[in-house]
């Protein structure tokens, strides 16, 4: 599969391509696939600490000065500073009554069947916390986009005039391990992060306290958001969720693609349903020159200027606005 980011890191579907074939991996990274579309386009890569990532930011770079000749030039130098961005650990256990597995012909595939639904849960929590992850307010989780992004400034977030909590958001990202955003899961992780392990019988109770014998999987993902540049990462503000002003303007999503550098490579556009239908119906304007449709993957897929949407519905339609 060819990442949409472009990058040279492996995203986690690619990856799981390449794992030893353990039955245990690969079958979570494909249902968290399905549920979460960041992660066909985010590259991983492994910590350089067990929970947490130190890198640094550029904040300015040296420029060096013009001179004459038997004249000298005073020394410069870039200024930098320290990131660290720490990892968060989300887990879960599925647990299907053995009674009723083992009166299945396939016991082993109904019981995936059964995991699916925890899987599929874990996806959807994760995607949240990538948009609104705030460690600040929940020491376990990790920071994701919007708490990045919480006050209009110019060129980084721009507001639509949306007011109230029904509000909702366009988020750019610039996936690039070296320059813009990447994820990472912990150091000497053999599986990025990822792990389901089925546990076999174990004695648990019901809701009554009264104990039952059932099949225990646990699941992990383990991992965490890197923005290496501010200038990374964008956000198209209180849009109103419904009526018909302030409303998606793609003059504003304009001014801020236009704002990435790197000539715009490795962005991705992510909205939720509400935003991307008043997208596709612009893009069905065969005189609007901003929007069309390629085929990614298999499946159709928006574009805006040449960078590609992708439909999220982690996004909230009841954001509260921002000023």
């Amino acid at each position: 599969m060819t990442t949409i980011n472009g990058t040279n890191a492996l995203t986690i579907i690619e990856r799981s391509k390449r794992l030893n074939p353990d039955g245990k991996p690969a079958p979570i990274i494909d249902v968290l696939s399905q549920d979460n579309p960041l992660l066909l386009d985010a590259p991983w890569v492994e910590a350089n600490g067990q929970m947490q990532h130190n890198t640094t930011r550029v904040m300015s770079k040296p420029t060096g000065s013009f001179r004459a000749f038997n004249q000298g030039v005073a020394n410069t130098a870039g200024r930098t500073v320290k990131i660290v961005e720490n990892l968060a650990m989300l887990e879960d256990y599925a647990l299907v009554d053995q009674a009723l597995a083992d009166m299945n012909p396939n016991k082993n595939e109904f019981i995936d069947q059964e995991n699916v639904l925890h899987v599929s849960g874990l996806s959807e929590n994760w995607a949240s916390k990538m948009f609104y992850g705030n460690e600040t307010l929940t020491p376990t989780e990790f920071t994701g986009l919007a708490p990045r992004l919480n006050a209009l400034a110019a060129k980084r977030v721009i507001g639509a005039g949306g007011t109230g909590s029904d509000c909702t958001s366009i988020y750019l990202v610039q996936w690039d391990i070296a320059r813009g955003v990447h994820m990472v899961y912990p150091q000497g992780h053999p599986n990025m992060g990822v792990t389901s392990n089925f546990m076999g019988v174990h004695t648990v109770q019901d809701s009554d306290g009264n104990s039952y014998e059932a099949y225990r999987t646990h699941f992990k993902i383990y991992g965490g958001m890197v923005v290496r540049d501010e200038r990374a990462i964008k956000r198209l503000a209180n849009i109103e969720s419904s009526g018909s002003s302030n409303t998606f303007d793609d003059d504003k999503l304009l001014t801020l693609l236009n704002a990435f550098p790197h000539n715009k490579k490795g962005v991705v556009i992510y909205c939720n349903d509400t935003v991307l239908t008043q997208m596709d119906i612009m893009a069905k304007d065969k005189n609007n020159v901003n929007y069309s449709t390629r085929n990614v993957f298999g499946e159709d897929l928006t574009h805006f200027r040449g960078v590609p949407v992708r439909t999220c519905d982690a996004i909230l339609d009841t954001e509260s606005a921002i000023s």
